[in-house]
């Protein structure tokens, strides 16, 4: 009867070390993968804000009529983002099929070059611009990570230009907090 009960007891023993060593495996594992997603939506966050901030300098000197005449307007765009396309196709992995559409979506180009086209396309860029940064922070967990640390802190910053800017975000209809509840 003992040798069943020690017997049983290392069997158990040996299953409960098992099942923590493979739990404590799939932990490390995670850190990796979250760490390593992280660096692919920095990055990513990162170049689009330069592809973002090139566009809109080359779109403007379309506008004020000073872009140079040796190169074309689409092959001068299509150099600006390669890269982030590139970065897009290459982890596509690590980023939803949603946000790698709209990202090159987004950065297709004016219609047709015309000094009107090219208006318009920075508006709607500045808007899709916005779009997309919120997209990066929701789909990289940092949105949601952001506010459990806030809840978890429960800090609350006071000066008098964020109390202006949380009057603006009022006026607006930008309280983005109270819509995510």
């Amino acid at each position: 009867m003992e040798y069943i009960i020690s017997l049983i007891t290392f069997f158990a023993g040996f299953i409960i070390s098992e099942l923590i060593r493979r739990s404590n495996r799939a932990e490390t594992f995670n850190a990796q993968i979250f760490n390593k997603r992280l660096d692919m939506f920095c990055e990513l966050y990162y170049l689009w804000n330069n592809t973002y901030e090139e566009i809109h300098t080359y779109i403007e000197s379309i506008i004020e009529e000073t872009f140079p005449a040796n190169i074309t307007p689409e092959e001068y765009h299509f150099q600006i983002v390669e890269p982030l396309l590139h970065l897009l196709d290459e982890n596509s992995l690590f980023f939803s099929e949603e946000l790698c559409v709209h990202c090159g979506a987004s950065l297709m180009g004016p219609e047709d070059y015309s000094i009107s086209s090219c208006k318009e396309y920075l508006t709607d860029l500045s808007e899709t611009s916005k779009t997309v940064k919120e997209m990066i922070k929701n789909e990289s967990g940092l949105t949601m990570l952001n506010k459990n640390i806030k809840t978890i802190i429960k800090y609350k910053h006071k000066s008098d230009i964020i109390s202006y800017y949380n009057l603006i975000k009022k006026e607006k209809g930008l309280n983005t907090d109270k819509k995510r509840k």
